[in-house]
């Protein structure tokens, strides 16, 4: 992670849909984020990339980057094994392994009509800027994503507003 970080600073990667962010200022909005979630002292968790949307993708300092949390319906993923310590080297190599195989579609959200958000919501509002997020002005969980709702805000006052609601 930090020879990426070395070699491309906060860059953005598979056409803008994921962003390499500063760990330090995800810190207080993972740590609400994993209140009361099994997760929460198994490892030393870091927010490393973002989607445009807000999905975060997280890595252990001991475990691994397997771990991601989506914000807006709660929703926290991670294999059985994430939780297990492993040597810097497989870290490293299933960080690689996972940033190859990531697709577009693992960070994109669907419209109500089923179709991949992306691109749509990029021609209408434009391009995010630096620390920006595409967001619902209204509850995702409630009303799902729909594009007539989207506006462009920063990444840390939506994801913090986000989890003071859980």
């Amino acid at each position: 992670m930090l020879a990426l970080w070395q070699r491309d600073g906060l860059a953005r990667y598979h056409d803008d849909r994921l962003t390499m962010v500063d760990p330090a200022q995800y810190d207080a909005v993972l740590d609400a984020f994993l209140e009361g979630s099994p997760l929460r002292g198994k490892d030393d968790f870091h927010v490393y990339a973002i989607s445009p949307f807000g999905q975060m993708l997280i890595c252990g300092e001991r475990t691994g980057v397997e771990l991601t949390l989506e914000p807006h319906e709660g929703h926290q993923c991670a294999p059985a094994a994430a939780t297990l310590q492993t040597s810097s080297i497989d870290r490293n190599r299933r960080l690689h392994d996972f940033l190859l195989t990531l697709d577009d579609p693992e960070l994109d959200v669907l419209t109500e009509d089923e179709e991949p958000m992306f691109w749509r919501v990029r021609e209408m509002l434009g391009p995010l800027g630096d620390g920006e997020i595409y967001t619902s002005t209204e509850s995702v969980s409630e009303h799902g994503w729909r594009l007539g709702t989207l506006v462009k805000r920063k990444a840390l006052d939506v994801l913090g507003e986000l989890a003071q609601r859980r």
